[in-house]
């Protein structure tokens, strides 16, 4: 009897759990109306990050990369919307500055060697929920930053992992390396205080 009565409490409390996430991705839905609940539920692109870097072409890496800096782009910018801590929001926001202009950078190599790319904040928002379908919900109703952070700290890992990778390329482009490097440097900077802030 007890056991029956368990398992209904869970079954409950996941139903109720999965309503949640529901309703909050169908509010972020609604807040980014270019957005549908069919792309906050893709499952393109989970394991593209793992990729980037070593595709056989450098004009391709490139291409991949700047997918990667879109979607991370778009991490941040949902994680300055609800993190409560007032320095991990100041952090975020310069990290999301120096984000935004790699990605700016990576965009104007691209185009300066005539190369197609995504460049739309459309386009690096499917990237993004497609690999974080599940997760925006729970962090939306999750209270405190750690979990955020923590998502924050995994998009950092596949970012640090991709710049090593593309910046020490045999054929790397010369009007890219320097920028590529000081990305890198960026990225490792990145990473590092995110595992301080979570460490606390």
């Amino acid at each position: 009897m007890r056991t029956n009565e368990s398992q209904q409490n869970i079954s409950t409390n996941n139903k109720t759990k999965n309503q949640k996430l529901y309703q909050a991705k169908e509010t972020y839905a609604d807040n980014n109306p270019k957005l549908s609940l069919e792309s906050l539920d893709a499952e393109e692109e989970v394991s593209a990050a793992l990729q980037v870097g070593t595709q056989k072409d450098f004009a391709k890496a490139l291409s991949e990369l700047i997918k990667l800096e879109g979607s991370t782009i778009e991490g941040y910018k949902l994680a300055i919307k609800h993190v409560e801590d007032t320095e991990h929001k100041e952090a975020l926001t310069l990290f999301l500055d120096q984000h935004n202009q790699h990605l700016n950078n990576l965009i104007a190599i691209a185009k300066n060697n005539k190369i197609d790319c995504l460049t739309t904040v459309e386009d690096f928002e499917k990237i993004f929920f497609a690999k974080m379908s599940v997760l925006v919900g729970e962090l939306i109703i999750t209270e405190g930053d750690r979990p955020i952070l923590q998502m924050l700290l995994n998009n950092e890992k596949d970012t640090n992992i991709a710049y090593e990778r593309i910046s020490s390329r045999q054929d790397i482009w010369p009007d890219a390396k320097e920028l590529l490097q000081k990305a890198y440097k960026d990225e490792k900077n990145h990473q590092k205080q995110l595992i301080a802030m979570l460490a606390l």
